[in-house]
């Protein structure tokens, strides 16, 4: 039985918040094993991972940005099904309005206070250009786009309803929260949800090993 070859396309930063943020024992995701898991019915080609590397001082967590760097050694193991594609990550001080609202004194404008803005540049266009490119040279026969972010559909309209290619999606999860209504107005092959369960069953090794030696599971991480 032919099985279609897939390529899967991660939001790295999404499926964090969505699946993974506040729960314990699935944040050394495999992503690979998750992939074979969650679509079985494919023959899993790549796995791409699209994010950024956090910054010192732009979490309240400061041990944050190690962790993320044992992870990303941890999917480096799996560089012949997975690769990381890096966009930024910015960390700048801004002028923004202030809640409540409170009139200037010079009555044309509203206060503004100084905050320290966060955002990842470059993830969405990279995951899209990525998809676009693999499924209209027949990279792959589906791509797979696990995000619930409306920023991709327009790629995938296009994709799918200009070029008839196959494209899927996976959401991520977390308790009490929905699929974005205009991802799921899209005209994809299948749209799934990862489930708690698979994300249990996709756990690394508590220990592994590289060129550089042993990396452990952050300590945060572990059950």
């Amino acid at each position: 039985m032919h099985r279609a070859k897939a390529n899967v396309y991660v939001d790295g930063f999404n499926l964090y918040k969505r699946s993974l943020s506040g729960r314990a024992g699935v944040k050394w995701l495999d992503l690979l094993v998750l992939a074979q898991l969650a679509l079985p019915e494919f023959d899993i080609q790549k796995v791409y991972y699209f994010t950024a590397r956090l910054k010192p001082g732009a979490t309240f967590d400061a041990r944050a940005p190690q962790r993320q760097q044992v992870y990303l050694r941890a999917l480096a193991t799996r560089a012949f099904k997975i690769e990381i594609i890096y966009g930024n990550f910015r960390v700048d001080a801004r002028n923004l309005v202030a809640l409540p609202k409170v009139e200037h004194a010079s009555g044309t404008a509203w206060l503004t206070t100084k905050v320290l803005k966060t955002e990842e540049k470059g993830t969405d266009v990279n995951l899209a250009g990525r998809l676009v490119a693999d499924l209209l040279t027949s990279a792959c026969e589906i791509g797979v786009v696990v995000t619930n972010d409306s920023d991709q559909v327009g790629p995938i309209k296009m994709l799918t309803e200009e070029f008839e290619c196959r494209v899927g999606l996976l959401f991520p999860f977390h308790e009490g929260t929905k699929a974005n209504r205009e991802l799921r107005s899209t005209n994809v092959e299948f749209a799934r949800t990862i489930t708690l369960e698979q994300l249990q069953a996709s756990q690394f090794d508590q220990m592994l090993k590289d060129a550089h030696g042993e990396i452990h599971v952050p300590p945060e991480w572990v059950v």
